[in-house]
């Protein structure tokens, strides 16, 4: 049986096992780059909000919004209907997207909360 040892002198004595965990997360270990299998938990991937999107397409209708309807600019003429276009598809788009976004987090969450009342009833 191998056991790694850090540079520190420090050591898990059930450290095997390479992982990519953050040093607060490695209690066991001297390098943060090793946990022993008692220490080694499954993580989850970060979550993103679910109304990136909306906001993402929002954003882009308001510049296409300024730039086919407000600005002045003499450049942007000959980019005038593409502009006017995009933010004729994108705004409406980003509000549907977040009314439909919305509507699926509510039923999530009502999901939620009647999955964990089901069990202490």
């Amino acid at each position: 049986m191998l056991i790694l040892q850090g540079d520190s002198g420090e050591f898990c004595p059930e450290r095997r096992v390479p992982s990519l965990e953050f040093p607060r997360r490695n209690p066991c270990a001297a390098k943060p780059n090793f946990l022993c299998e008692k220490h080694m938990t499954e993580q989850k991937p970060p979550q993103i909000s679910p109304y990136l999107f909306p906001f993402g397409l929002f954003c882009f209708g308001l510049w296409f919004f300024y730039d086919g309807w407000i600005s002045t600019n003499p450049d942007m003429q000959e980019h005038l209907m593409f502009n006017r276009v995009g933010s004729a598809i994108l705004l409406p788009w980003a509000v549907i997207d977040f009314i439909r976004t919305h509507k699926g987090e509510q039923e999530y969450k009502k999901k939620a909360q009647a999955g964990d009342a089901e069990p202490g009833s």
